[in-house]
């Protein structure tokens, strides 16, 4: 029933985000206007390098202050 903004930070493997179906899933979540930050390239907790690293911190705390009306802050 929640009406506002939603923000996802997604995170995972570069496997699993170069999947067929997670990057069809994304595309409908953002046409049904959900908002996404990252995720970000680099080191993976798998140990590897690739697409997949949760953004930074702050680069979700920025994304959620874009979301909130200014009032808010």
């Amino acid at each position: 029933a929640y009406t506002g903004p939603l923000l996802l930070a997604p995170a995972m493997n570069s496997d699993m985000w170069a999947k067929a179906a997670v990057q069809r899933n994304i595309a409908i979540l953002k046409d049904d206007g959900v908002h996404l930050v990252g995720p970000g390239t680099g080191w993976l907790s798998c140990r590897q390098m690739g697409a997949g690293r949760m953004a930074e911190p702050a680069e979700i705390i920025d994304a959620i202050g874009e979301l909130l009306p200014s009032g808010s802050q």
